[in-house]
């Protein structure tokens, strides 16, 4: 509840809506976005946690969400909308969650998607229109492209990983630990670039175990599905709030790593990590700095710097007299030798 911290967050995610994004007309998939765009979740995330529960912040998050969601929908996006209706579910709306919502969720998300795949067809193809979203929807059984496409670039990462060299799958895991600690800015080359450019064309993205396969084989599979289970619970059997954050960072960017890859999984979660670490480090100290100086102000508004010191309560009236010994500044403590003292006798 820092109504500081979320105003500088929500401010954040105005700035990323308007100028994270590019708007140009693209053949295929007709939006670019940014690094920044991509993590913006992580950021919806602690804007909820800082906003208290506050009905008004909410609303003003839950609008806010509408509109990332509005303009992803109309440049032909999908996943990011998908991640900020889980976060949405998660957080703000997650009393209201049943067994039954989620299954109508779930039909009318996918023909959602569905729509919003022909729509994407309909401008490559310059022709848009009722008809032919309803055509589109009807010859693809309702489903959408980028599953399919994550799965024929699995495809290529196993084919791959069976002719690559140990000393190739090697150096491309090294890439992987790269790219999760210092992001794809740093000229790190994500797997399925480099398959598409030295074995196989494909078209991006990969499904989460294939990454494994390549650089492991079966076994990486089995490491890949241990981690994932492994991760899960603990943050499900943490109480603290950084886990259950990061629990719903995991889940919310779930349709992303497991379409695209681990690192959509791992570096949300390192990010996230770093965050909270840094908040309750920088709580810690701040703290530390005020219950010092409070208890310096204590010390001298309690006590007389001469030799008599008195503490008082306010009810009942009692009155502790005694002689300082010892003042230390540094830990701010007063060490006293009282006398004896006759408590009145409704005292017990």
């Amino acid at each position: 509840n820092n109504l500081f911290v979320f105003s500088m967050t929500l401010l954040g995610l105005v700035y990323v809506l308007v100028f994270q994004v590019d708007r140009s007309i693209r053949n295929g998939y007709t939006v670019s976005i940014s690094p920044l765009y991509e993590y913006s979740v992580l950021i919806f995330i602690w804007a909820y946690y800082f906003s208290g529960g506050r009905r008004a912040r909410v609303v003003l998050l839950v609008c806010l969400a509408s509109l990332f969601i509005l303009q992803d929908a109309y440049y032909g996006g999908r996943v990011s909308s998908i991640q900020l209706l889980y976060v949405l579910a998660l957080t703000v709306f997650k009393k209201k969650l049943s067994i039954k919502r989620i299954l109508v969720a779930t039909f009318f998300g996918i023909v959602a998607s569905s729509a919003v795949g022909a729509y994407r067809t309909g401008v490559k193809g310059g022709s848009l229109s009722f008809a032919n979203l309803v055509s589109n929807l009807s010859d693809n059984y309702f489903t959408f492209d980028t599953p399919q496409a994550s799965y024929y670039t699995s495809l290529t990462h196993i084919a791959a990983g069976n002719a690559a060299s140990s000393p190739e799958r090697l150096q491309s895991f090294v890439e992987f630990i790269r790219e999760i600690l210092l992001g794809s800015s740093a000229g790190v080359e994500p797997l399925t670039t480099y398959v598409s450019q030295h074995y196989m064309i494909n078209t991006g993205g990969g499904l989460y175990f294939s990454h494994y396969y390549f650089w492991y084989g079966y076994l990486g599979v089995l490491l890949g599905a241990l981690l994932v289970a492994i991760t899960l619970d603990l943050l499900c059997s943490q109480k603290g709030v950084l886990a259950q954050l990061c629990l719903v960072a995991v889940v919310a960017t779930s349709p992303r790593w497991y379409l695209y890859g681990p690192v959509s999984l791992w570096r949300p979660l390192l990010i996230m990590t770093l965050i909270g670490c840094t908040l309750y480090a920088y709580r810690a100290i701040t703290a530390s700095s005020s219950q010092i100086s409070t208890e310096r102000r204590t010390v001298k508004n309690m006590f007389h710097m001469d030799q008599i010191g008195y503490l008082r309560r306010p009810r009942p009236q009692l009155v502790l007299a005694g002689i300082v010994k010892e003042v230390d500044p540094i830990r701010t403590s007063v060490t006293l030798a009282f006398d004896e003292v006759q408590l009145p006798p409704n005292i017990e």
